[in-house]
């Protein structure tokens, strides 16, 4: 029975060494993929691919072979404290590409990216000239903020918010007031 044995051991470190031939195989190979997919990415391109993980600070995407990581503050226009709720493993997402790491083999997506920004859309209603409501938030010294809208808000300069010389908006305001406002500039970029 020992001959046979021997055999045994022999087939079986046969098996072992296709084995470890192989894993080594597959692992160039998948190497080379992942070089390639790396190399074939660029910064604002378009991907798709499936969510593999999720952490507390974001999202990691499967490319085919490669992950990128949606940071959470990439995941919406709105502020995400936990991407589970947003988020389940094996969602099919698209997104954007915002930087490629070569030498840490890492990849930064964007979600948020691809939406369309609330802010450029509330702000994209309104022309200069506009008489609108505003109810104040908050006095600085410099003047006085205003809300317009969930999510936009407006500054009314001290300088703006009397004809008389106004010595700190308090004197003029309170907050919680509701104010009939004229637009006399708007920025749409988000500050």
């Amino acid at each position: 029975g020992s001959a046979r044995r021997r055999r045994v051991v022999e087939v079986n470190r046969k098996a072992n060494r296709l084995m470890l031939a192989e894993k080594v195989a597959v692992y160039g190979e998948r190497r080379e993929k992942r070089d390639e997919l790396f190399s074939g990415l660029q910064v604002s391109q378009r991907v798709q691919g499936t969510l593999r993980s999720i952490a507390p600070f974001g999202v990691f995407i499967d490319l085919g072979g490669i992950d990128g990581l949606v940071h959470k503050s990439e995941l919406s226009w709105n502020k995400v404290n936990n991407p589970e709720t947003a988020y389940a493993i094996g969602d099919e997402v698209e997104a954007e590409v915002i930087d490629i790491n070569h030498e840490r083999g890492r990849i930064s997506l964007s979600i948020r990216r691809l939406q369309p920004d609330p802010w450029q859309e509330s702000v994209a209603k309104y022309t200069i000239g506009d008489v609108i409501a505003g109810t104040v938030t908050k006095l600085v010294n410099f003047g006085a903020f205003v809300r317009v809208e969930e999510g936009l808000e407006g500054l009314i300069h001290i300088s703006e918010l009397s004809n008389q010389r106004v010595a700190h908006p308090g004197d003029v305001v309170k907050e919680g007031d509701t104010l009939n406002l004229k637009i006399i500039s708007l920025d749409s970029e988000r500050h």
